[in-house]
């Protein structure tokens, strides 16, 4: 049997000695051994598990079968192994005779026993209420820390009520705000079609870099000037400078972000097209960021017109050089802007000195007896001139009789110059002499 006094097994017929009592089974051998074996058994087992000797007990009084027995008990601890709760071994068996001296067995005494029983029981008692003092305040301890835990934790759970609060409200406030997100978000969506549209509508071919002069975006008509596609997105400015042409782009970039100023270009990628490339810097409200737009124009139509229009200017410049008459360009004050090569040659000037020259001062005589000034005064004041005369004197003192021809230049009514055509009357004079 165990130290609980469990029993474990049996050797031998245990009738008269131990018996099944009714109601739930129980292998307390002290509950299953008869009342007069009970108490000499828990005595000898307390013995043997508490001091791990033997103990034997002589002269039992049993009553088996209506009759009166003497039996001997003996009680010895068994070999316990490693890991395994100690056992003891009870031998039971009947006593013919009185034991000899030298037994090693004790005589019985129950009234002796019954003290000695009730000795070990009572210590055994104040060691369970002590135990249970303990206990007792261990539990009350116990339940002062577990009370103490309760009032934290209602006031944790009050603060997490009130925090479930806090975050209801605040839950609602992000729904408000989600909603208005939803609403910028739907009007970004909106906007940005808008943008789309009016980029790809507009035709102008516009290319937004970075600030690392990468591109992040481009309008769908620079594809027919550089064949830019969506591959060439992150891509550096350097490589649509390969299809565009000119290869300092990047600089006229860097330039473009360091003085915040927009520059613009005229290229010409290929196939006789001419284009006005402008670079701006990228504006967001009143501040100004690394990045820049670049725009493409097709102005081939005005390069054109650029283009014949010189050339038009050419040929008249030299028309107005080749004419055989003095032709003078006059502002509202009467000097000289602009005469064309036969003026310098007749009057003897370089194209600066005849531009710092009066044409009052090539006029000989006082202004009120000269027919000559009152002509150019009548020019200068809004009236053409078809067949008046004008006598020059060149600054060597020759002097050129002419016949005036003019007409003002006007807007809006006022006067802003003259076209004189003078022509040497010395020519007509020579011609009719011939």
């Amino acid at each position: 049997m165990t130290q609980d006094l469990e029993l474990r097994h049996v050797i031998g017929n245990p009738e008269g000695y131990l018996g099944m009592p009714s109601g739930r089974v129980q292998h307390d051998v002290t509950r299953l051994a008869t009342d007069d074996l009970a108490t000499p058994l828990a005595t000898g087992l307390q013995k043997v598990f508490n001091t791990g000797e033997r103990a034997s007990y002589s002269n039992v009084h049993l009553r088996l079968r209506e009759e009166k027995q003497v039996v001997e008990l003996r009680m010895l601890p068994l070999p316990a192994h490693k890991g395994q709760a100690p056992l003891a071994a009870v031998v039971i068996r009947p006593q013919y005779q009185q034991p000899s001296s030298g037994d090693e067995a004790v005589v019985y005494d129950l009234d002796q026993e019954t003290q000695q029983r009730i000795a070990d029981l009572e210590a055994e008692l104040q060691f369970t209420r002590e135990n249970l003092q303990a206990t007792v305040e261990e539990l009350e301890t116990a339940n002062e820390e577990l009370q103490a835990s309760n009032e934290e934790l209602q006031a944790s759970n009050e603060e997490l009520q009130s925090t479930n609060e806090e975050l209801q409200s605040v839950n609602e406030e992000l729904h408000t705000v989600n909603a208005e997100y939803q609403s910028k978000i739907s009007e970004l969506y909106e906007l940005n079609n808008d943008l789309d549209n009016l980029l790809s509508a507009n035709g102008i071919a516009s290319l937004f870099l970075d600030s690392q002069l990468r591109i992040r975006r481009y309008t769908p008509a620079l594809t027919e000037v550089c064949h830019i596609t969506d591959a060439d997105i992150g891509s550096h400015l350097a490589e649509v400078c390969r299809r565009l042409g000119p290869q300092d782009l990047p600089e006229l970039a860097h330039q473009v972000q360091r003085e915040r100023q927009p520059a613009e270009r005229e290229v010409q990628p290929g196939r006789g097209r001419w284009y006005l490339l402008t670079m701006h810097p990228y504006q967001v409200g009143s501040e100004y960021t690394s990045s820049v737009v670049m725009s493409l124009v097709d102005v081939t139509h005005l390069k054109d017109t650029q283009l014949a229009l010189e050339a038009s200017q050419l040929h008249f410049r030299r028309l107005f050089d080749e004419a055989p008459h003095i032709i003078l360009l006059l502002d509202p004050q009467g000097w000289i802007r602009e005469g064309n090569r036969t003026a310098r040659e007749r009057l003897g000037c370089g194209i600066e000195d005849l531009q710092a020259l009066d044409l009052r001062e090539l006029i000989p005589g006082p202004p009120a007896e000269t027919d000559g000034h009152q002509v150019l005064e009548t020019l200068l004041q809004g009236t053409p001139i078809s067949d008046g005369h004008i006598r020059l004197r060149t600054p060597d003192g020759t002097e050129i009789p002419t016949e005036a021809s003019g007409v003002p230049e006007m807007v809006e009514g006022r006067v802003t110059g003259a076209r004189i055509v003078l022509r040497d009357m010395r020519e007509r004079a020579q011609t009719g002499d011939g």
